[in-house]
Order: C-alpha cells, then sequence, then structure tokens
C-alpha cells in the first residue's frame, strides 16, 4: 500500500459542453479516432449516465477518507464538458466546502449569469479557472478573426465578473491552437488587465478530439520560433508567477514522448462513476481502474494491477526496458500506444528511440 495521496482527484460531472473545441480530449461520440483530413471534426458527446447528486456526494465522502488515509496535499477538481450544465453543481461544491476539502472549478464560464456566480459564491467557490479559447465561432470561417476578437474580449468579461463578484483567485487557460497562436498576446494582456491572478498556457494534447483533429489544431512545426518567442516575450512582460504553464514543442512535436504519469499524479471520475489514470484514458476503455459504485477510491489507488504496473515499470517492454531514461518517460503515452500500436502498454511508438529502435538502430536506448 503506498504512503501518499495523489495530487488530485478530477470530478467530470458531465461530458455535455456549451462549447465545441476541435481539441476536447472527452472521448468522441463515434469511438473512431482516424485523422480528420478534409475539415475539423466538431465536438460530439458521448452518451453516458450521469451519476445524481448524492452519488456525488458519497464520491466526495470518498475522497475526504483518502484525504484523511494519506500523507501530502491533494485538491479536488471540478470538470465536464462544462460543470456549469449541471443544475446542482452548487449543492456540490457547497458539500466539498463543508468537508473542508479544496477544490478548483474549471470552466468556460458558458452559460452564467450575474445570479449563477452570486449563487456559486455562496457555495464556497474559491478558486475557478475560465477557458479563454473556445471554438464554437468556428463554423463561419469567412469572419474568424473577427469572431476569435470577439470571443476573447466575452471571456475575459466573464472571468472579470467572478472577481467582482468575490471569487478570491480566478485564472485562465488558453489552449495554443493554431487559430489563437496570432491572437496569443491579445488574450494574456486582456487577462492582465481583466486582474487574473494567473493563466496559463497549454499544447494541443492530441488525445480524444485533440487526436483526431491535430491537423487542425496543432501549430505547424514551423510556427515553433514564433511560439518560442511569443512565450518568452510574454514571460518577459508579465513574469512567471502570472504565466505559469507554457507550451514545451519538444513534446509538441514528438521528439520526446510524454511521460506516462499514471498512478503517481491524479485519478479522473467520470460523469457515471468510472474511474481513469488520466484524462487521456477515457478514451481507451481498458484503461478503466472501477467504478466508485462497486469500488472505493483508496482500494482503486493502492491495489489496482495496471496502475502498479506502471509505477514499478515492470510492463516495459524493449527497447523501453533497458532505456537510461525511462525513469522520467515511464514508456511515454499510453495513449499512442493503444491507438497507433494497438497495444496499452506497448512502447510509446512516436517516441524517437522506440522508432529507431524498430529500425534496428539497437544503440539507440544504450545511452
Amino acid at each position: 500500500m503506498i504512503n501518499s495521496k495523489p495530487f488530485f482527484i478530477e470530478l467530470e460531472l458531465t461530458y455535455r459542453c456549451s462549447q465545441q473545441c476541435f481539441y476536447c480530449h472527452n472521448p468522441p461520440k463515434e469511438g473512431n479516432f482516424y485523422i480528420a483530413n478534409e475539415k475539423p471534426k466538431f465536438r460530439s458527446t458521448i452518451e453516458i449516465k450521469e451519476l445524481d447528486v448524492n452519488e456525488w456526494l458519497l464520491i466526495i465522502d470518498q475522497i475526504k477518507n483518502m484525504d484523511k488515509s494519506y500523507e501530502g496535499a491533494m485538491d479536488i477538481v471540478i470538470t465536464g464538458g462544462e460543470a456549469l450544465l449541471r443544475t446542482d453543481l452548487e449543492e456540490i461544491l457547497s458539500y466539498i466546502s463543508r468537508q473542508k476539502l479544496r477544490y478548483l472549478l474549471l470552466t468556460s464560464g458558458e452559460p452564467v449569469s450575474d445570479n449563477r456566480i452570486k449563487k456559486l459564491v455562496e457555495s464556497g467557490l474559491d478558486r475557478v479557472r475560465i477557458n479563454l479559447t473556445s471554438h464554437k465561432h468556428l463554423s463561419d470561417l469567412s469572419v474568424l478573426d473577427m469572431n476569435i476578437k470577439n470571443e476573447i474580449l466575452n471571456k475575459t468579461n466573464i472571468a472579470k465578473k467572478f472577481k467582482y463578484f468575490g471569487v478570491k483567485l480566478v485564472g485562465g487557460n488558453i489552449v495554443l491552437t493554431k487559430y489563437y497562436l496570432d491572437h496569443l498576446e491579445e488574450v494574456v494582456d486582456l487577462a492582465y488587465k481583466a486582474n487574473l491572478d494567473w493563466i496559463e498556457i497549454n499544447p494541443v494534447i492530441k488525445v480524444g478530439h485533440g487526436y483526431i483533429n491535430q491537423k487542425y489544431v496543432v501549430p505547424d512545426s514551423n510556427d515553433e520560433k514564433k511560439i518560442h518567442d511569443k512565450l518568452n516575450r510574454l514571460r518577459s512582460i508579465y513574469g512567471e508567477d502570472f504565466i505559469q504553464n507554457y507550451v514545451d514543442t519538444d513534446i509538441l512535436y514528438s521528439r520526446i514522448p510524454i511521460p506516462t504519469n499514471w498512478g503517481e499524479i491524479g485519478l479522473i471520475v467520470s460523469p457515471n462513476g468510472d474511474v481513469y489514470p488520466g484524462s487521456e484514458a477515457t478514451s481507451i476503455p481498458l484503461a478503466k481502474l472501477g467504478n466508485l459504485k462497486t469500488h472505493s477510491l483508496i482500494e482503486i489507488w493502492s491495489n489496482n494491477r495496471l496502475l502498479n504496473a506502471i509505477r514499478t515499470l515492470s510492463f516495459l517492454k524493449e527497447p523501453c526496458k533497458s532505456c537510461t531514461v525511462k525513469n522520467i518517460c515511464k514508456g511515454g503515452f499510453r495513449f499512442n500506444a493503444y491507438i497507433l500500436g494497438h497495444d496499452l502498454l506497448a512502447p510509446d511508438p512516436l517516441c524517437p528511440i522506440v522508432k529507431n529502435y524498430a529500425k534496428g538502430d539497437l544503440l539507440s536506448y544504450k545511452g
């Protein structure tokens, strides 16, 4: 049994959403992971029976028990889809607050009214991160630039309202798609002027719709210098206390693998109570760890065979098994192994070392 708790438990209250983001990591309704060629595919919503409010409160009781049973700090992350579409969100937040658990609400801020924000604050909401980028406006590409500018202003105004009505910490999130690359400075400047507390600039993670639409949403590799120049300039202007995350282009363009952090970082609870080891895993049926109607969080976190295999690296195959950096990447991204290698526990086929090994370059993984 491990001694430390996860850094976070992410509660995906719903897969329903008011946005149409082409990079959404939620599993697509069709379950198909072909790469869109002719035009980007709009976000579809997998049909799933959502837990009711009482079932979510029982899960929060499990989180409270885990919080008491293990060492370390842990956050609850409330997300979706769009959590604001749950009419019982206030009741869920209020219960978390009464249990004295720390949480962060991730939201697009839509749909929301002044009265709803007041009710959320009364329920104990004190930390929220607003997604400042969206694709719901991309249906008319002829006025794309104007629509993006309007969306940026709309989202920063929503963030300002959360601050105005008493939320202590309000952050912003930017997913750096190619559509937003030329608007990056504008988004950050408006967020700063809106008195946001921090900004995250995150890359597109190629899972779910982000995998399907990668040709359309991931900035071209020719844009790498532009990305670096923009990020360096923004960090020098606003400081790293304000800009807390930024894009690692080595990962974005597959020069190094995305590490497998299953069993170390957090757990994801999907809208029906299924538990997964990471957000990308919700698109991988084989990665389901259990369901909180029949399993406990402590049981899953401590004793799940898949998590323990990842933690101990006992699942690794060559070239990963002999690789000098295996303790860093832990075999690479499991989504790539599942989708491209057709084996959840295979080496990440996009890792350069794995590619060289497949070509017969046996020296590539021996340091």
